[in-house]
């Protein structure tokens, strides 16, 4: 069938006799001029006056146009139409319009569009558009877009959009979006958007954004968002959050976030979190946290939080934190802790430490110092200058307090079994009275140089229950003329003991490892310990005993105490020993031998100046320094089997051990600075060793 086109020429335009020749078929009858006379199509018509011509160009499909050499040529579709050389040349399907050079030329799909040189050229799908020199050229997938010179140009796929030159260009996946100048332009990933001048221009992921020029642009990765200029610009993470300009611009890691001019630029690692002017802006550490201006902007370690301006700025440790302006802005060390208000720098570059600062004062902790408190007193509610009525009842101890430069009065009587308890003293010069009876409860923690006073008549027989742990030079003051004994510490080195009142002072003390100062006017003190040092004692003070180790009295016989014992042979003198041996043994049940004394054989003791010493039993090591000429042992009748002598000869000349029992063995001489063992043997012999 043939195709009716009205043509309308204004005044002075012209159409060539050979033009109608070459492209339309004139029905005579339908050309006319604007008063309705017939013109000739054999002329060269120039417009004197508006007119119409009906011409006709007929295609290959139903209702199709064409226009040019070779347009739609093989199997144009109905209703479509081709114009330019080559447009829509083969399998044109219907309703397609293709317009340029080359446009749409195969397999063009239906409803498609395909406007300039190459657009569409190659497998256009259906319902695609292309508009611009090569836009969508090269199988173009069904209903995408690509508007621009090279937009879409190679492979775009379904329902994708691509605007700009070279926006989309090659491969672009389904359902993504690219807009703006090679935005998106090479592997656009599916349902991910790139809008600006080269925003996601290579490899961009799927489900990511790019808004701005260069966000993206490089390796951006899966479900990443960059928004600003060069924001996430190269191998930006999985996951990542980049918004600002060139915010997280280089390696940004996966799931980080970035907001702000320069926030997290620079290998910002993965989870951190960067908000601010510079905050975090290079090398921030894995699930670091950075906000406000400059904070955390360099080497940030993993873990770390800075929150405030300049926080954490330069190098903050691993795991450490740092809040208000300047908080360890320059080197803070890990596992720290800064906090402050007061607007100037607080650094610290030790591990482990806290400070709390304000213009007023600061609170202060390192592993080397402990705690201290500048610019006031540190204590926690109710516990600095004010009384506090049974404080705890030992089976509910008080809450432990970090104390310093108080003055504190426990009051009442506490637990009839527990006593008082005492708060755990944590810092230095702090002064705690009790003024009633009872007990520093149990579990109590006393430090260095703190003061404890005792104004009160106390029931029971102790002061300072079980499990104390006391540091050195802690004062127990006492202005009672009552007995107060000082018991179960762990660790008690130069305390202080001393008497305030005008009547005596009695004390005990017992501890594992301790060195008491003994004040002035205190009587009859007692120290019992696991290791005990000479004490200290005042002039005018006595001391009844020291004990290096104490055991609780034995119901057996009339021993009252001993430490350790070897032997069946009990003492009954009623006295208390931290070591005793018996001397009468079984060599079969005890294993023979006596461990016993150490006897010094000089010109004033022991055998005196005599020409020799007579051993008893109850010896055991014979050192001679004198000048006896001989050791004469027992017969072996007279002690038991296994009887054991070490004789040791440091007098300068030679010596000899003699008996009426004979000796074998060893040579019972010995020559200076040597020694010899004889031990009772069976069949009457000393045998030497």
């Amino acid at each position: 069938m043939a195709t009716t086109l009205t043509l309308r020429l204004t005044k002075g335009s012209q159409l060539t006799a050979q033009e109608l020749d070459d492209n339309f078929t004139a029905l005579d009858s339908s050309i006319t001029n604007g008063s309705g006379i017939k013109l000739d199509s054999a002329n060269d018509w120039t417009a004197l006056n508006n007119f119409e011509a009906g011409l006709q160009s007929p295609g290959a499909g139903t209702n199709s146009f064409r226009a040019g050499t070779n347009a739609g040529a093989t199997t144009q579709g109905a209703s479509s139409v081709a114009l330019g050389e080559n447009a829509g040349q083969t399998d044109q399907l219907g309703f397609a319009v293709a317009i340029g050079n080359s446009a749409g030329q195969t397999d063009q799909g239906v409803f498609s569009v395909g406007v300039g040189t190459a657009a569409g050229k190659t497998a256009q799908g259906n319902a695609g558009v292309a508009v611009g020199v090569n836009a969508g050229s090269i199988t173009q997938g069904e209903s995408a877009v690509g508007v621009g010179n090279a937009a879409a140009q190679n492979f775009q796929s379904d329902f994708s959009v691509a605007v700009g030159a070279s926006a989309g260009q090659d491969s672009q996946h389904t359902k993504s979006v690219a807009i703006g100048y090679f935005a998106g332009n090479s592997s656009q990933d599916s349902s991910s958007v790139a809008i600006g001048d080269e925003a996601g221009r290579f490899s961009q992921s799927r489900n990511a954004v790019s808004i701005g020029r260069g966000a993206g642009k490089t390796n951006q990765g899966l479900q990443g968002v960059a928004i600003g200029y060069t924001t996430g610009q190269e191998n930006q993470g999985a996951g990542a959050t980049a918004v600002g300009w060139t915010s997280g611009k280089t390696s940004q890691g996966t799931n980080s976030v970035a907001i702000g001019f320069s926030a997290g630029k620079t290998s910002q690692g993965a989870s951190a979190i960067s908000i601010g002017y510079d905050a975090g802006q290079t090398s921030q550490g894995l699930n670091a946290v950075a906000v406000g201006v400059n904070s955390g902007a360099t080497s940030q370690g993993g873990g770390a939080v800075a929150i405030g301006n300049g926080a954490g700025e330069n190098g903050q440790g691993s795991a450490s934190v740092a809040l208000g302006q300047f908080a360890g802005r320059i080197g803070q060390g890990s596992n720290g802790i800064i906090i402050s208000s007061n607007g100037s720098a607080v650094d610290d570059t030790s591990d482990g430490h806290i400070h709390i600062a304000s213009d007023d004062g600061s609170i202060d902790f390192t592993t080397d110092s402990g705690f201290s408190v500048t610019g006031g007193n540190f204590s926690s509610p109710g516990y600095k200058n004010v009384a506090v009525t049974n404080n705890g009842n030992g089976a509910t101890p008080p809450v432990s307090v970090f104390v310093n430069d108080i003055t504190q009065t426990i009051t009442g009587a506490g637990d009839a079994t527990f006593g008082q308890n005492l708060p755990s003293l944590l810092e230095d010069t702090s002064v705690m009275s009790l003024d009633r009876s009872g007990l520093l409860g149990s579990g109590s923690t006393v430090w260095a140089n703190n003061t404890v006073k005792f104004s009160g008549l106390p029931a029971f027989g102790s002061i300072a229950g079980p499990y104390n742990i006391l540091r050195s030079n802690v004062k127990f003051q006492s202005t009672t003329t009552s007995s107060l004994a000082f018991s179960n510490f762990a660790v008690d080195i130069n305390n202080t003991i001393s008497n305030e009142s005008t009547g005596t002072f009695t004390a005990s003390e017992y501890g594992i490892n301790h060195r008491p100062i003994i004040g002035a006017d205190v009587t009859a003190l007692v120290l019992t310990g696991m290791l005990v040092n000479l004490a200290v004692v005042d002039a005018s003070s006595t001391l009844e005993y020291q004990i290096g180790f104490h055991s609780v009295a034995l119901t057996v016989g009339t021993l009252s105490n001993v430490g350790f014992m070897y032997g069946p042979t009990k003492p009954t003198d009623g006295r208390s020993y931290a070591f005793h041996s018996g001397s009468s043994l079984d060599p079969v049940l005890f294993g023979g031998g006596v461990v016993n004394r150490t006897f010094m054989l000089q010109n004033a003791s022991g055998g005196g100046s005599t020409p020799a010493y007579t051993a008893t039993t109850g010896d055991h090591t014979l050192l001679m320094q004198g000048t006896q000429t001989q050791v004469i042992l027992p017969a072996h009748t007279a002690v038991p089997l296994g009887q054991t002598y070490k004789i040791i000869n440091d007098s300068g000349s030679s010596k000899a051990a003699t008996s009426s029992s004979s000796f074998m063995g060893k040579s019972a001489t010995m020559s200076n600075n040597t020694s010899a063992t004889f031990v009772a043997g069976p069949n009457g012999w000393w045998v030497g060793y």
